[in-house]
């Protein structure tokens, strides 16, 4: 529907440009004038007939169109706008609206999964309860009251989503440890939330849902990896 409505949109812009180029040609008696808007007519009619519009595509178009409308209002020059003129900012607005997306999503997480601090630890608990969370029924319970689904072991929600460094840690990512009884130091033993500022929300043990630091000499020793599903 998308790429039907981008077309609808240029083929319009097509008339339009030759409805101009014409009344220019026939009251003003400018036959350049229709020339030159004959010819935009015949590249842009050329360009999106022969070429898909994509999102992307369509989005910079946009961006195009809005800024031509501003520079037409500030400027006297008949110079139109091309993607070349865009700047980085420009082109990446969604990918800085798509990251505060993320960012909102991973603190309404954290605060959702902290309405369950203190809840009682006991492993191989039910996924639909929440009286008691082993690590990953936690963060699977959590994680789906926001639409995402994760698998059921922490195993498996550890080959989700992408790879993300210890360094580069946002508010909402999975992290893995190799820890407890189980460990071996190398396999995937435990899942937390990373809630920012060096600290996780998960549960085990005798607290049950807490929230603890990353960097603690037990959580450090045993840290694996971490995964963005957001």
């Amino acid at each position: 529907m998308i790429k039907v409505q981008g077309l609808c949109k240029k083929v319009m812009t097509v008339g339009i440009c030759a409805s101009v180029g014409l009344t220019a040609y026939m009251f003003g008696g400018q036959a350049s004038a229709y020339a030159a808007a004959n010819d935009t007519a015949t590249a842009t009619a050329y360009e999106y007939l022969n070429n898909p519009i994509t999102l992307d595509s369509l989005d910079t178009l946009n961006k195009i169109d809005t800024l031509n409308t501003i520079d037409t209002q500030n400027s006297n020059t008949d110079s139109d706008l091309t993607a070349s003129d865009l700047t980085a900012s420009d082109l990446n607005d969604n990918t800085i609206n798509a990251d505060s997306t993320a960012a909102s999503k991973g603190q309404s997480i954290i605060d959702y999964g902290k309405r369950f601090l203190g809840t009682p630890y006991k492993f191989g608990a039910s996924t639909s309860t929440t009286k008691n969370f082993d690590c990953s029924s936690f963060t699977k319970y959590v994680f789906k009251h926001f639409g995402i689904t994760l698998p059921r072991t922490s195993v498996d929600q550890s080959k989700v989503g992408v790879a993300v460094s210890k360094a580069n840690l946002k508010v909402g990512d999975l992290v893995f440890f190799s820890s407890g009884s189980r460990a071996n130091g190398s396999n995937v033993t435990h899942v937390a939330i990373y809630a920012g500022n060096g600290k996780i929300l998960h549960t085990y043990g005798s607290p049950g849902v807490i929230i603890s630091n990353l960097n603690s000499s037990n959580w450090k020793k045993t840290y694996l990896k971490a995964r963005r599903v957001l």
